[in-house]
């Protein structure tokens, strides 16, 4: 399930087609999208659906302020041919950040403003009257060179500005409040929010900019049976470099490209399952 931000744009797109052809067609009238979240439908995610081309349609809205964790299904009411129908075309779960990168917990706040930092060196007793012009020099009244001025401990004037300027970037002399995570525990939680971000970006799927409707069934090899919320993607060539068309199973195990006529190669992927890829398909014109 991908992983969206509260107060961002969302995309979605769909195919409408009839049922007993599966060529896509465009629906009698303009389909309706619903967001229902956790469980209960919510009129306050307003959606938009446009027509792109024959029986192909966008959705568009903007994320309302969901609490993080929240899960969000996005449904289509549409009627093909008089015959009408629903089914939900995307899924996701709301973040507070962008997906593995602001929701990985660390004090960003403490490192950028020095709180919960304490000095361990206090400064002289006298060094709220020394002057700091805006080109570094220090001067006492009049005195550009220091004359007459004398600090009460054995730091120098210089000694005290090179420490408060480094102070300032390389945090050198202070120490942290909080015990820092060791180097494991921060490889832990890169390695878990880097498979949520794999699945985020496994998911943003493209249907393909083909002319023909083709649709891919996915059942497991022993059961038979449909496997659904898989990872499909198809490409022209065996190594998996060029992708054309991606998307994920509904729960038929049924994904559906928008292709042309030729041999492609279909990659599948979920949690697991195990695949020998790539599985060689003809699309027929």
């Amino acid at each position: 399930m991908k992983l969206l931000k509260a107060g961002g744009a969302y995309y979605g797109m769909f195919i409408t087609s009839r049922a007993d052809t599966m060529v896509a067609t465009d629906a009698d009238t303009l389909p309706v999208a619903t967001a229902t979240r956790n469980g209960t439908d919510d009129a306050s995610f307003v959606l938009t659906v446009a027509k792109i081309d024959t029986g192909r349609y966008k959705i568009t809205g903007t994320i309302p302020a969901y609490s993080a964790g929240d899960q969000v299904q996005i449904s289509v009411a549409a009627a093909v041919n008089a015959v009408a129908g629903k089914g939900i075309v995307d899924d996701f779960v709301v973040v507070g950040g962008r997906p593995g990168i602001d929701d990985i917990p660390i004090e960003d706040a403490v490192v950028a403003d020095k709180t919960g930092f304490s000095l361990l060196q206090t400064f002289p007793s006298n060094f709220a009257s020394l002057l700091i012009s805006s080109a570094g020099k220090v001067t006492v009244g009049t005195n550009d060179d220091k004359s007459g001025y004398a600090l009460t401990s054995a730091l120098t004037a210089q000694n005290v500005w090179e420490y408060a300027t480094r102070a300032l970037t390389d945090k050198a002399g202070f120490a942290l409040a909080t015990v820092p995570p060791t180097a494991a525990e921060v490889r832990q939680e890169i390695d878990a929010h880097s498979t949520k971000l794999d699945v985020a970006v496994s998911t943003r799927a493209t249907l393909g900019a083909g002319g023909i409707v083709w649709t891919y069934t996915l059942t497991n090899a022993n059961t038979h049976l449909p496997i659904a919320d898989a990872d499909i993607w198809a490409t022209t060539d065996a190594a998996g470099v060029n992708v054309i068309a991606s998307g994920r199973t509904n729960q038929y195990g049924i994904v559906t490209f928008m292709l042309d006529a030729g041999t492609v190669y279909i990659w599948r992927k979920k949690a697991g399952e195990n695949f020998v890829d790539p599985d060689i398909e003809v699309v027929a014109a």
